[in-house]
């Protein structure tokens, strides 16, 4: 029967298969003078992930940096000034070092630092991710699209907290602490329901213990000319020995897409590396659309795979095939990284219409991260049975033998 199928809007982020739940979340630096470094910055994510990650549980979240912008507004005296010059990054957590007090500024949905302190933006982090203090001291969490309650006998809503002023990172002032499992489960249902752009987010080195895979900054310098060089230098740069037993990738795959149309012979093209320590030039007469990177790391089957967006025109626009093209590849952001797997979700009255290849089972997660619901998957069309759940917003989690996604959809 031919059946009138409601679109709804879905949480675009791409699980590992080792760690069906994990996500990377890029962070946006804006500050006012040259005094803070990237490395010091490098140095304080490295930190704060293994705040996230070796406290108490792993809460499966991890940081990178994506965009780094320097002396913002030499002229500005105000935050509103601050903003309106460098405006946030949607798709980002937006970080400003400008010397005011530490804070989550919730009505701008932006974090203000007052120096390199990874303890203390672990803490902020955690209200932008919807938690609030145990002590119920201070409540700026509750940002967009995320639950929080106001229950005097337990103000941050996790039954696994207590009153008092030591032992969790959300404490009011904390420097060290732990995280718990309610906590976990707050910031990975917030970042599921926050309008952030997250393609293709597939994060699988996200190991608790004594070590912490990290994702570099990689910069492309386009080099001026009329015409300019056909090819452009790539670098990273990565944490430094001051954050401890943090593992780079030894092996970088970065598939180039162009700014030539689907249908070009041009629209993307594969290049590797083995090392981000030297340079890497990337073919830019094309164009750049977008680079999505795969790190791999040494000892280990773990990778880190996102998107970096540009917008660098080409002028040799199209008109031969690149030697390590990909002609036709699918910009789908839904089966960006691997043409064997796809899974989407479309719900209408009390089914899901599920399209599915490459999976086996899904999981269904109210907003509280309690599972309540299992079923197996069929490759092709499954209809599933949701009726008996009450109104509201849910999480599916897909599981396959070679990778993990996530959906939300709206009963």
């Amino acid at each position: 029967m031919k059946t009138k199928l409601l679109c709804i809007a879905i949480c675009l982020i791409t699980f590992s298969p080792e760690k069906c739940g994990a996500v990377s979340l890029g962070i946006t630096f804006h500050y006012a003078s040259s005094g803070q470094t990237d490395q010091a910055l490098l140095d304080m994510v490295c930190q704060m992930n293994r705040n996230y990650r070796e406290s108490g549980i792993n809460t499966d979240v991890n940081f990178y940096i994506n965009e780094i912008r320097r002396n913002i507004c030499a002229n500005c005296t105000t935050k509103s000034q601050y903003l309106n010059n460098s405006p946030k990054n949607r798709d980002n957590i937006n970080v400003y070092l400008l010397g005011y007090p530490n804070a989550y500024d919730r009505a701008n949905d932006v974090i203000f630092l007052n120096g390199i302190q990874s303890n203390v933006l672990t803490h902020e982090v955690g209200h932008l991710l919807g938690l609030l203090h145990p002590s119920g001291n201070n409540n700026p969490g509750m940002p967009l699209n995320c639950s929080g309650c106001q229950d005097p006998g337990d103000p941050d809503c996790c039954a696994d907290t207590q009153t008092g002023t030591s032992g969790y990172w959300m404490n009011q002032g904390a420097t060290s602490g732990v995280w718990t499992i309610c906590q976990k489960n707050k910031m990975q249902s917030c970042i599921a329901g926050r309008p952030w752009n997250l393609p293709a987010l597939n994060t699988g080195a996200l190991h608790a213990g004594p070590y912490s895979h990290q994702i570099p900054y990689d910069i492309l310098t386009v080099p001026s000319g009329t015409p300019p060089p056909h090819n452009a230098p790539m670098t990273w740069s990565y944490p430094s020995s001051s954050c401890p037993n943090n593992i780079l990738p030894d092996f970088v795959e970065m598939e180039v897409i162009t700014q030539c149309p689907p249908s070009s012979p041009d629209h993307s093209y594969i290049t590797t590396t083995n090392s981000i320590t030297v340079p890497h030039s990337i073919d830019v007469s094309r164009g750049v659309k977008e680079i999505r990177f795969t790190y791999h790391y040494p000892t280990t089957t773990q990778v880190n795979t996102f998107i970096r967006y540009y917008n660098i025109l080409g002028w040799n626009f199209c008109t031969s095939p690149h030697p390590n093209s990909k002609p036709g590849k699918s910009t789908n952001v839904n089966n960006v990284f691997n043409d064997d797997l796809y899974f989407n979700v479309t719900s209408f009255g009390g089914q899901l219409n599920i399209t599915n290849k490459g999976y086996n089972k899904i999981i269904i997660y109210n907003l509280n991260g309690v599972a309540v619901g299992k079923e197996q998957l069929v490759g092709g069309n499954n209809i599933i049975d949701v009726s008996s759940l009450p109104k509201g917003y849910y999480i599916i989690k897909a599981h396959g033998s070679k990778s993990c996604v996530t959906r939300k959809f709206i009963k």
